[in-house]
């Protein structure tokens, strides 16, 4: 069956993006790649056999440019289309392309917001069925993200930022909250959709990773694997199901990494695909007995999402341990241990990430000068908070105002 030509794509043509078809509907988009013509290029992001002859450099990444296909990034009074990709993901419609590298055998892409967010996502194929996704966003008004994939599962890694995600049309959407880590799995094709607030900072890793990647490259299949993998090894989806987990210290700091703004290094693709290589193997090798955030830990976090939405909107005033219990009518043990099990960390360590964080955007905003803000997010003294903002995300508050306004997004 020949291919159908429908959206656009991006190759590159001397030394440049250039416009060119691809194909949606054709008989391998289940593998998510196209093979003739050209060696291994992603289905989702590459270009077809049937519009190129030969092409005289490998194509990168196929876009899909203000189309409303695949992924949509829009307000909530606007409803995005949708159609079916055969992908892990495909690149928001409310973004545009910025750059585009290699590494190798690496390829790159960098994609800039052009509504009302600020910030980039990156995207780094390594091999067939193995991707990975970076985003670096700040969400200046509610917005909703619908997307369908095709046969992979997703771990995400959520070092910043709150969301909400499930399926258009579904009631019980859940929490994907700073500090967790997640795995999505859904049948080919169907969608998923997620909310974003106004003013949310997001900052996460996502690997892709197809059912023929696990097996042939990594051997799964023959492997007895509980959690997730498990089940997907053993047959594709048939229904959505996300499950979170605690992001633990390790998981943090490889993500971290990752997020660092690598585009200086010349060896980068070496360096994301082992570190996305360790995201994987740690995960794998943890245990599934105890750890998903369902169950206990879910239940926690609706039995405590008052007390963080009250953090959350008094991150100026000065909390303590004993004056939180007594207004949400729980003893000072039981805060504190259902804190740490609900969202992975200490309580007066989620103030001062949630607070270095809402600092970061009404830096970008670019309203107040340093020492308000550092007053408003509960500092009292303006070199106090530059001294945790650096150590936190590597850049003084001049430096990642400075970094928003020249649209790079920062760290």
């Amino acid at each position: 069956m020949r291919p159908r030509a429908s959206v656009q794509a991006a190759r590159w043509k001397k030394g440049r993006i250039a416009v060119g078809m691809v194909v949606s509907g054709g008989p391998d988009l289940g593998a998510g790649w196209l093979k003739r013509g050209v060696r291994a290029v992603p289905a989702n992001l590459g270009v077809p056999s049937s519009a190129m002859k030969r092409p005289r450099r490998k194509a990168l990444f196929r876009l899909q440019e203000n189309s409303g296909a695949g992924v949509s990034s829009a307000p909530l009074r606007t409803r995005p289309r949708t159609q079916a990709m055969d992908t892990p993901f495909s690149l928001p419609s409310a973004y545009r392309l910025a750059s585009t590298r290699r590494w190798g055998r690496t390829q790159g892409l960098t994609v800039t917001p052009t509504g009302a967010a600020r910030g980039r996502r990156e995207f780094l194929c390594f091999r067939p069925g193995f991707y990975l996704s970076l985003g670096h966003v700040t969400h200046l008004e509610e917005s909703r993200e619908v997307y369908r994939s095709g046969d992979f599962i997703k771990l995400h890694f959520r070092l910043e930022g709150e969301s909400r995600v499930g399926q258009p049309g579904s009631a019980g959407a859940q929490t994907v909250s700073a500090m967790s880590v997640s795995t999505l799995l859904q049948p080919p094709g169907a969608a998923k959709e997620e909310f974003f607030a106004s003013e949310v900072r997001e900052r996460s890793v996502t690997l892709c990773c197809s059912r023929d990647f696990l097996s042939e490259e990594l051997g799964l299949l023959e492997l007895p694997l509980d959690g997730p993998f498990g089940a997907f090894m053993q047959a594709r989806p048939d229904r959505f199901e996300l499950l979170r987990f605690p992001l633990s210290t390790a998981q943090h700091e490889i993500a971290d990494a990752l997020l660092d703004d690598g585009s200086g290094d010349r060896f980068r693709g070496l360096y994301a695909e082992a570190k996305a290589f360790e995201l994987l193997h740690g995960f794998l090798t943890r245990g599934f007995g105890d750890a998903p955030v369902d169950g206990a830990t879910a239940a926690a976090r609706e039995r405590l999402a008052p007390l963080k939405d009250h953090i959350d909107a008094h991150l100026g005033e000065v909390f303590d341990m004993r004056s939180l219990a007594r207004r949400f009518g729980l003893s000072e043990s039981r805060l504190a241990r259902g804190f740490r099990q609900a969202y992975g960390s200490s309580l007066f360590e989620y103030v001062g990430k949630a607070r270095l964080a809402r600092a970061r955007v009404l830096l970008e905003q670019g309203h107040q000068s340093v020492t308000e803000i550092a007053l408003d997010v509960g500092y009292g003294h303006a070199a106090n908070f530059s001294t945790a903002f650096k150590r936190h995300f590597g850049l003084s508050p001049q430096a990642a105002r400075q970094a928003a306004r020249s649209g790079h997004g920062g760290h």
